[in-house]
């Protein structure tokens, strides 16, 4: 991009809202266009560039005598900085500055003669407003007739608003009779959001993840100009956000603005009685409009961007969804919406609007969500591009299969519960590590469950090499066995680090891209199956539904799980390794084993396994959580286990 920048003499506008480029990349683009003399509009809102960034950007924008507008909001650029940049600007320019957002322009007159209407039926917002599609001077625009008292209050509050960049762009207004005015606005020539997500869902098609958190940014900016302007909008809807660009699977092209539908020019905290808003769209305080009455409205919005425009609250009378907000019940997570977006539709539904965030803090937040999903790099995966292979495992959250995707061999995990859900959460915070399976991407079938494809081990699970093994009268090398160890208390730590707890380690759930039963470099495991944040407290109905022979008494008895639970686990693990992949206490019932770790008890020493083994298992398996080793503790340990017996001149196998 910079270097096409270098030359450039006829690019007038450049967009690069919300991509992140940060200070580097600020300093980059500086650097070009400073010799840069065609450029017109620059739009860099959404890029973490800091004051240092923007400073560089400014001081070389100075040279260019053409740039009229410089779009720099949420830059984490300070307001003393940003009152020095608009000050060098509006110098520069002669005039008031176009920094950060546009002034207030003077509205146009225009002849009601020179609108020639279009002979389509009117798409009725309301009883006082009608929206028509019509041609002005060869230009398609629209034409947005008001009625009634809203005629008078409409002018004053968008000669305020002025031009932005996301909303919808005021050609001027005609006045037709004293109680009925015209406004003309910009033409979408893709109708509402509503009408395009209802098209992409009647063709079957999906949208991506950063298409739909864009819609989400773009909608909040907005909303953000709307109330910074003292304003509130009553209204907000999909049906009144017009779509300029739309494609389902770039973001970059999408290009979304509000329109004036559902605005009140006023005060904020305004009392009014709007017959067009939805009821479901109402906060709590109903009719008392406000930034947090808007808010709560945000919330829906993006509940119906996330459910495919599925109907809120359906099915109920106006009646029956009134009294589900006045006690303050929400909407059910969709399917297929990460947590941390679910999270802010959360907050938008607080019942008390002061607990509710604001505009600004909403577009942070949403922006802090996109930074996660471009930093994990998690590509979406049509379905149809999974070639779907024999189940390699189905358990009450889960079921898994092998599958083939671009040539390579995947495992596909369709997740069936929403606690399973949480998996992808710890997969995009734990990040890239060598002994943790990596997530290759996700996708969704047809009857909406979320699948996360990740890498395939070859040779499958620990405890299915360790018993084939043992059927063939093999064994595997006590070095080999602590090398397995090492390695899954690597990638243990990872997760603790990351205040993860996996609650369901065993050598079931390690898998193996490499073995060799006497060759300890030929060694290479990584863990799977990983899931709940620290500290959780997870309730079961049943015995069936836990791996009870691989709990803590803590977990046992009061359904407590934390890094020291997984130390535990561990430790049971480390027998599985000496035992040959034996089920612990085998000859018990689950009953019976939680009767038995509730009294501390543990499986006896494997006969062949060494007594410093032994005694590091024990360790793991202290009643008092506190007295257990933490695993970075255990890899120090079993470290110098490894070094003494690589050094040791015989090397015992299990037999």
């Amino acid at each position: 991009m910079a270097g096409a920048l270098r030359d450039n003499r006829s690019l007038v506008v450049l967009n690069l809202e919300g991509n992140l480029i940060g200070s580097p990349g600020a300093t980059a683009l500086a650097r070009v266009l400073r010799h840069d003399g065609a450029l017109v509009e620059l739009y860099l809102e959404g890029n973490f560039i800091g004051d240092e960034g923007a400073t560089l950007l400014v001081e070389a924008l100075t040279q260019n005598p053409a740039l009229k507008e410089l779009g720099l909001d949420c830059n984490n650029v300070s307001e003393d900085v940003m009152r020095e940049l608009e000050e060098r600007v509006a110098a520069l320019h002669g005039g008031p500055s176009d920094l950060q957002k546009d002034g207030p322009s003077r509205i146009n007159k225009i002849l009601f003669s020179e609108l020639q209407m279009q002979q389509e039926p009117d798409l009725r917002i309301s009883n006082y407003i009608t929206v028509q599609q019509a041609t002005w001077h060869g230009q398609k625009v629209a034409a947005v007739t008001i009625q009634r008292n809203e005629a008078d209050s409409y002018p004053v509050a968008l000669e305020r608003l002025g031009q932005h960049p996301r909303i919808a762009k005021l050609h001027g207004i005609s006045e037709v009779h004293e109680e009925r005015r015209v406004l003309v606005t910009e033409f979408s020539p893709e109708g509402s959001l509503d009408e395009v997500l209802q098209n992409l869902k009647g063709q079957a098609r999906t949208i991506s993840i950063m298409v739909v958190l864009q819609c989400a940014i773009q909608v909040c900016e907005g909303m953000l100009h709307v109330v910074t302007d003292d304003f509130v909008c009553f209204d907000l809807a999909l049906r009144n956000v017009l779509v300029f660009g739309f494609d389902p699977k770039n973001h970059n092209a999408l290009r979304l603005k509000l329109a004036y539908y559902g605005l009140i020019c006023g005060h904020l905290g305004k009392n009014g009685s709007k017959e067009n808003a939805s009821i479901c769209l109402i906060a709590p305080e109903t009719r008392r409009w406000s930034e947090k009455s808007a808010v709560w409205a945000f919330g829906m919005l993006l509940w119906q961007l996330w459910s495919a425009r599925e109907l809120l609250y359906m099915p109920g009378s106006e009646i029956e969804v009134a009294q589900i907000l006045l006690r303050g019940e929400c909407l059910e997570k969709p399917k297929k919406c990460p947590d941390s977006v679910f999270s802010v539709m959360e907050w938008c539904w607080k019942k008390q609007p002061s607990e509710r965030l604001s505009f600004q803090e909403l577009k942070s937040e949403l922006l802090h969500v996109i930074a996660t999903f471009e930093a994990a790099k998690v590509e979406e995966i049509p379905y149809q591009d999974l070639h779907m292979g024999k189940a390699l495992g189905i358990g009450s959250g889960k079921t898994v299969r092998q599958a083939t995707w671009r040539g390579q061999n995947v495992a596909v995990l369709t997740l069936h519960t929403k606690e399973a859900s949480i998996e992808l959460t710890a997969f995009e915070r734990l990040g890239r590590h060598p002994r943790l399976i990596q997530l290759i991407g996700i996708s969704w079938d047809s009857e909406g469950n979320c699948l996360l494809v990740t890498e395939l081990a070859p040779l499958g699970s620990l405890d299915k090499v360790l018993g084939d093994l043992e059927e063939e009268g093999s064994a595997a090398s006590n070095l080999v066995l602590v090398k397995c160890a090492m390695q899954v208390c690597e990638g243990m730590e990872q997760i603790a680090e990351e205040g993860l707890v996996h609650r369901r380690l065993g050598l079931r759930n390690v898998m193996v891209f490499g073995f060799n039963p006497v060759i300890q470099n030929a060694v290479y495991l990584k863990i799977s199956d990983y899931g709940l944040s620290r500290d959780d407290l997870c309730f079961y109905d049943g015995w069936e539904d836990m791996p009870i022979r691989w709990m803590a008494p803590e977990s046992v008895k009061k359904r407590q799980w934390s890094e020291k639970s997984d130390v535990w686990a561990f430790g049971v693990l480390m027998w599985e390794l000496w035992s040959m992949a034996e089920i612990p206490y085998a000859l018990n019932s689950n009953k019976e084993v939680a009767q038995l770790v509730s009294r501390g008890e543990h499986p006896a020493k494997p006969p062949t396994c060494p007594d410093r083994i032994y005694a590091l298992m024990k360790q793991c398996w202290e009643i008092q959580t506190a007295q257990r080793p933490t695993f970075q503790e255990l890899r120090v340990e079993l470290l110098d286990l490894y070094s003494a017996m690589a050094s040791s001149s015989s090397n015992l196998h299990i037999t």
